[in-house]
C-alpha cells in the first residue's frame, strides 16, 4: 500500500498515466480474492476504531462517540460488515440519505464522531467490489477480459 502512494506522489507530474494503469492492475488482481475484501473490511474497522479511539480522547464522555463505538462492534463479524456495505453500495437512496444525514451531523456537535461513522462507511461502500462484478467472478473470460482491459472496470461500478 505504502509503495502504491509513494509512486502516486512521486510520479504524478511526470507520468499519471501511467501509475493510474499501474493502479488499477493492482486493484483489478486482488478484486477477485477473498482475502482482499476480508483486509479491506479489517482497514474499515481499524479506522472506525482509530477515529473513536480520537474522538473519545478529545471529547470523553459524549453520547455520541459512545453510541458510535458500539456501532462499530457489527463491523467485527465479517458478513455483517460485507452485507451492510452492498447494501450501502446498491441502493441509492439509501447512500443519499446517508450521506445527507454525515452532512447533517457534521454540523451536530454531540454527533460528531457519528458522523465520522457514516461517513467512513459511505466511502468503504463507494470502494468495495460491485455487485456486477461479484456475480461474475467465476466467469473465467470475464475475469481475464477484465486483466486485459483494466479500464473497464469502471462501467461495472456506477
Amino acid at each position: 500500500m505504502c509503495d502504491y502512494t509513494v509512486v502516486f506522489l512521486a510520479g504524478a507530474p511526470c507520468s499519471a498515466g501511467k501509475v493510474l494503469q499501474e493502479e488499477l492492475a493492482a486493484y483489478a488482481e486482488v478484486l477477485f480474492k477473498d482475502e482482499f475484501r476480508k483486509l479491506y473490511t479489517l482497514g474499515l474497522l481499524m479506522a472506525l476504531i482509530m477515529a473513536h479511539y480520537g474522538a473519545h480522547v478529545i471529547m470523553p464522555n459524549e453520547p455520541g462517540v459512545l453510541i458510535s463505538s458500539v456501532l462499530c462492534l457489527i463491523f467485527f463479524n465479517f458478513r455483517w460488515t460485507e452485507r451492510i456495505l452492498k447494501l450501502v453500495q446498491n441502493d441509492t437512496k439509501i447512500y443519499s440519505a446517508m450521506g445527507l444525514l454525515c452532512l447533517v451531523l457534521l454540523y451536530t456537535p454531540h454527533l460528531f464522531s457519528f458522523s465520522f461513522f457514516v461517513g467512513f462507511i459511505l466511502l468503504a461502500a463507494t470502494f468495495y467490489p460491485s455487485k456486477a462484478i461479484m456475480k461474475r467472478i467465476e466467469d473465467d473470460a470475464f475475469v481475464e477480459g477484465l486483466l486485459k482491459h483494466r479500464e473497464t472496470i469502471v462501467k461495472h461500478y456506477f
